[in-house]
């Protein structure tokens, strides 16, 4: 996640959305934090890895539904959630962050991706933490949208525009993190059938909402 007091704006991180490459765009911009919550003089400053891909709901817990909260600016990203659960494990397999595993979920989860393959892997976690919906990052209760924009792939220029749009300034040319390597295969290559099924079931939300398609 990435939140600015000063200008009233929110990223709310999803994994593998192109969220790090979006958070240092902010960070340049506002001088903010990334994975902060920098509320003041009510609240104390938090600063934790946990809060990266916080749901708007438990941000919003966080911030002790502050009125501020109906003054923010809430976006996201969304991508095709079938190359999203493969980028995520490759990201566990080849870039495991060195603060990431503190608790036994964690470890197992980053251990079952080193040790399985991606079907394995994916057909046990999917629907869990890190591997849900998207609509799990944005729908609060009563099932109300949390968030003011979700900007589906490909986002650079949407996602420059709105910001330009409250007065930041972006780079004209949009940094790209945590690049694809170039041996990895497409995405649909490690899918069969029936857990293509699945994540379009799991997924169904965003799926019908941005018309996202398995292609081959």
């Amino acid at each position: 996640m990435f939140f600015s007091y000063a200008h009233k704006l929110l990223f709310v991180h999803p994994p593998k959305c192109g969220g790090s490459s979006i958070a240092q765009i902010l960070a340049r911009a506002t001088g903010a934090r990334e994975n902060a919550l920098d509320m003041e003089p009510e609240l104390p400053k938090l600063c934790s890895v946990r809060l990266k891909h916080l749901p708007a709901k438990a941000i919003k817990e966080l911030l002790r539904n502050d009125p501020l909260w109906d003054e923010l600016y809430i976006f996201t990203t969304a991508r095709n959630s079938w190359a999203r659960f493969v980028s995520l494990y490759f990201h566990l397999r080849e870039k495991v962050p060195k603060n990431f595993g503190g608790t036994p979920f964690h470890r197992q989860f980053v251990a079952d991706a080193q040790r399985y393959g991606f079907r394995h892997w994916l057909d046990k976690y999917l629907g869990g933490p890190y591997c849900e919906s998207l609509a799990f990052y944005v729908i609060g209760e009563g099932r109300k949208l949390l968030v003011d924009r979700i900007f589906p792939e490909p986002w650079n220029d949407d996602v420059r525009n709105a910001l330009r749009s409250l007065g930041l300034n972006t780079p004209a040319q949009m940094p790209v993190l945590n690049r694809r390597r170039k041996s990895r295969k497409h995405y649909s290559d490690y899918y069969n059938t029936p857990l293509r099924r699945k994540v379009r079931k799991a997924c169904a939300w965003e799926i019908e909402r941005f018309g996202f398609t398995f292609d081959e």
